[in-house]
């Protein structure tokens, strides 16, 4: 999957990881906005 995803962005390892956490972090902003606790009840 990962060799797919590179193929068709053309993004080396670290871009693709740092989106990863980038994109990560907006989910959880996000559910702690929706939802205060989300985090922690459900994630961890």
């Amino acid at each position: 999957m990962d060799e797919l995803i590179a193929q068709y962005t053309g993004a080396d390892e670290d871009s693709r990881l740092t989106r990863q956490n980038i994109t990560k972090i907006e989910f959880d902003t996000t559910m702690v906005t929706i939802h205060p606790g989300a985090i922690d009840s459900k994630f961890m």
